[in-house]
């Protein structure tokens, strides 16, 4: 029942953008730009200053998040050290293993798992995850020029939504009290985030060629992103004080596959940038089988 509720619709809406960009290519910049600078942050605004979370549920996607990203290092590190890989197809797994599409995909699954409550908490959970991973996807593509890449960063609107909507939640504004002339136009932008975005993804799958695969790093990278990860990382929310169904999310969310972002990083520093593109098209299409039996195991 997981697949048919959760997986399916999300691979519908996915399947859209696949087939119209078959039949009807279009340049897909336009929707990338409308997601980077006005669909996103209004989402991760609306998100976090709507969510009723509190110190600690803040505490344990902190913790999580930090967690998640020195365990993809190392696993991605050490895997690359023994498989005798060079420096940027090492850091070309390691973006597609540190970098989870928790912002459409895993925000849509926790959606239709969970209803809307859960997919708050997702979003939440992305915008913190957001800076600390793409500052180490930085350091890891540049190591030591990192510069443009810190810029690049900085030039993400999705990180002042972040930082705005948690000085409002810190100044203890509640949504209520923010005037509906500035919130309501930013609810109805956040809005169009979630399905603009997974055709966006379909329309990313329907370009990239899977000919070009080298075949351990993306198996390695696969496995590694979507069943050894998401296991080792498995008890870690409840230990970190975590409530049950945040801990369900968190759990769900490592268990996403690579996020188109780690394609911009190996871009801009030139770190295989095709290698990272086969990652994201393998890891969410294997994604259908493993996203199926976590939310199984979930309880979905």
């Amino acid at each position: 029942m997981a697949f048919f509720n959760v997986v399916l619709p999300i691979l519908l809406v996915v399947g859209t953008g696949y087939f119209l960009q078959r039949r009807r290519p279009v340049p897909k910049e336009a929707l990338s730009t409308a997601l980077l600078y006005l669909f996103g942050p209004a989402l991760v605004f609306s998100a976090i200053v709507h969510n009723p979370l509190t110190l600690a549920d803040f505490g344990a996607m902190g913790g999580f998040s930090a967690l998640f990203i020195a365990l993809a290092w190392l696993v991605a590190a050490g895997l690359g050290k023994l498989m005798g890989w060079n420096g940027s197809v090492a850091t070309a797994v390691l973006l597609g293993v540190l970098l989870p599409n928790t912002g459409n995909f895993g925000a849509s699954a926790a959606l239709f798992a969970w209803g809307d409550d859960g997919f708050q908490k997702a979003i939440v959970f992305m915008a913190m995850q957001f800076a600390p991973a793409s500052l180490v996807a930085i350091y890891a593509c540049a190591r030591g020029s990192a510069a443009g890449g810190l810029k690049t960063l900085l030039a993400q609107p999705i990180l002042y939504a972040a930082i705005g909507a948690g000085l409002v939640r810190a100044l203890g504004i509640g949504a209520d009290q923010i005037p509906g002339v500035i919130l309501k136009p930013i609810d109805l932008l956040g809005e169009a985030n979630v399905p603009v975005a997974l055709v966006l993804l379909g329309m990313n799958l329907a370009d990239m060629k899977l000919a070009a695969a080298d075949r351990g790093p993306i198996v390695w990278g696969t496995l590694l992103k979507l069943i050894v990860v998401p296991a080792l990382l498995a008890p870690f929310p409840a230990l970190m004080g975590a409530d049950p169904a945040l801990a369900k999310i968190l759990i769900l969310q490592a268990a996403t596959p690579t996020a188109v972002n780690a394609v911009v990083y190996a871009s801009e520093f030139n770190v295989r940038p095709d290698l990272v593109s086969l990652l994201v098209v393998v890891t969410t299409l294997a994604s259908v089988v493993t996203m199926t039996v976590v939310l199984g195991l979930l309880g979905v």
